[in-house]
């Protein structure tokens, strides 16, 4: 049993070759273009994400970054009593080895958190 193969010539194989190259190219082309557009597009949506959050954060914090309000966790609660303790008797020239106020009495000399033995007092 034989195979049919319609003959082709050479010319007719040559110009198909070529233009079938340019329309690969053209392909080819078209997708990096479209490859480079999405890229603009993928890092303007992160760029913008990051943007509105950013704005989202200050806006919603603006009274804690400009300084009209404290965090109202431990600040109000354990430091500012520590440090005006610590500031009192550094006004006086002591050194604050005990905080008979806190928890029955304390150890604030040994307490990092305190600061009672930081260069900067």
């Amino acid at each position: 049993m034989e195979i049919f193969r319609p003959r082709i010539s050479n010319e007719s194989v040559k110009h198909n070759g070529a233009e079938n190259r340019s329309r690969q190219s053209a392909r080819q082309q078209a997708m990096e273009q479209l490859l480079v557009g999405l890229r603009r597009v993928r890092i303007s949506g992160w760029l913008l994400a990051a943007l509105s959050l950013t704005t989202l954060f200050l806006i919603l914090n603006r009274e804690l970054i400009s300084g009209a309000r404290v965090q109202i966790w431990d600040a109000t609660a354990y430091y500012t009593p520590a440090f005006s303790l610590v500031a009192d008797h550094a006004r006086v020239g002591r050194l604050l080895l005990w905080d008979p106020w806190l928890a029955g009495g304390t150890p604030d000399f040994a307490d990092p958190q305190v600061g009672a033995a930081s260069p900067l007092w």
